[in-house]
């Protein structure tokens, strides 16, 4: 196991032959308040979503059909 605060800029490469598994467990420092979890949790999902319909864009699919 290896954990690390991926905060900052990094890349990650799987170059074996074995499924990499990931698990994501996000502890919010004490001083945030709840009402700004909920924030950056939205802008997180939102930044999700817009790299979804990014990839979907990329590959030339007409999302008008």
């Amino acid at each position: 196991m290896f954990i690390f605060d991926d905060s900052y800029d990094h890349e990650v490469w799987n170059e074996g032959n074995s499924t990499r598994i990931l698990f994501i467990f996000d502890v919010w420092h004490p001083d945030i308040s709840d009402e700004e979890i909920k924030f950056f949790d939205t802008l997180e999902r939102q930044s999700y979503i817009d790299s979804i319909i990014r990839k979907i864009y990329d590959k030339g699919v007409d999302l008008e059909q």
